[in-house]
């Protein structure tokens, strides 16, 4: 198990240019400061993939955090989660990614995010994300996802919201849904202007 308690103190954390790297989790990872993603990756073109546990408890500490223009860079980071995310802190998601071009994003696991503020999932640019059957992205206090960049959605599994499943802003998404959408009763599932089918 990896333990961190300080701010910034990520668990598993790549800062390393010019990127390309891996980044691989497959026992337990916990975090209790403020900003500490249980795995970061802040350079491009990397992969990051939780087969284990991520728990987080403080302010702004994502689960997993994909951000390449902290080095200057597009990002492309690819982002997976197969095991268990559990983030409890205000404003702290389950996915981040602020890549300005998102590698693929997928989860076949469980994601939760309890805390004020924390989203399921927030992705900045455009994006393929896949949530696959028997997969769950929750926010209990939130929307399920935010994503600001358009891209498509394939849902087989759950999104559920306390607000809307998903909230897309910003450019156009395609969605294409075999699975639950869930928000709060009288609110609508997902809120976009875009085109959906």
């Amino acid at each position: 198990m990896e333990e961190t308690s300080g701010t910034n103190s990520p668990a598993m954390h790549d800062f390393l240019s010019p990127g390309g790297g891996s980044l691989t989790n497959n026992g337990k990872l916990s975090t209790s400061g403020d900003n500490s993603a249980g795995m970061a990756a802040l350079t491009s073109d990397d992969t990051l993939v939780n087969n284990g546990t991520i728990t987080t408890t403080g302010a702004g500490s994502h689960g997993l955090l994909a951000n390449g223009g902290a080095a200057g860079g597009p990002g492309n980071n690819v982002v997976t989660n197969n095991g268990t995310i559990d983030v409890s802190g205000a404003n702290a998601h389950g996915i981040t990614s602020l890549d300005s071009s998102p590698g693929v994003v997928t989860n076949t696991g469980s994601i939760a995010a309890s805390g004020p503020g924390g989203l399921g999932a927030f992705i900045a640019g455009r994006v393929t994300l896949d949530n696959a059957a028997g997969a769950s992205i929750v926010s209990q206090q939130d929307n399920g996802i935010d994503a600001n960049g358009g891209g498509t959605f394939n849902n087989a599994g759950t999104i559920s919201g306390h607000n809307v499943a998903l909230s897309l802003v910003g450019a156009a998404a395609t969605i294409n849904n075999s699975g639950t959408l869930q928000g709060a009763s009288r609110r609508p599932l997902f809120r976009t202007m875009h085109r959906i089918s």
